[in-house]
C-alpha cells in the first residue's frame, strides 16, 4: 500500500519533473505519488500543470506546499493565489481551499489545459 502522505523533499538537491531545476523554495514545491510508487517533485506548482495531463493517469495523490506555513495540502484541499516572483513565473502559490480570492484545483487545471491546446 502506498503512503498516505507527501515525501519530504531535500531542498535544492530534487530536481523539478517538469524543468529539472532543483526544487528550492518549499512555498512553490509541488510532488505527485505515482501509483508506481515513484515521487514526482516540481519546483512550482505551475510545472505539475504542466505535466498534469501527460500522467494523470499514473498519479496516485497530489500534494503542494503551503506558500506561508511549513505544510502540504492535498491537491482535494487546495486553491491558488497570485504570487510574484515564483520559480518558473507561472504566478501561483497554494493556500487552502476557501482563502480570499484563491482559485481552486480544477480551475487552474482547465486554465492549464486550454493554454495548452492553443499552443
Amino acid at each position: 500500500e502506498l503512503p498516505d502522505g507527501p515525501d519530504q523533499l531535500v531542498w535544492d538537491r530534487t530536481a523539478c519533473a517538469t524543468c529539472k531545476m532543483h526544487v528550492g523554495e518549499p512555498g512553490f514545491a509541488a510532488q505527485a505519488r505515482m501509483r508506481d510508487g515513484r515521487t514526482l517533485a516540481f519546483d512550482d506548482p505551475g510545472c505539475l500543470f504542466e505535466l498534469l495531463d501527460d500522467i494523470e493517469a499514473e498519479v496516485h495523490t497530489i500534494w503542494f506546499h503551503h506558500q506561508h506555513e511549513d505544510r502540504w495540502i492535498r491537491a482535494d484541499r487546495v486553491a491558488f493565489v497570485a504570487a510574484e516572483p515564483t520559480p518558473m513565473g507561472f504566478g501561483i502559490a497554494a493556500v487552502d481551499l476557501g482563502d480570499a480570492d484563491s482559485r481552486t484545483f480544477d480551475a487552474l487545471r482547465q486554465d492549464f489545459a486550454q493554454k495548452r491546446r492553443e499552443r
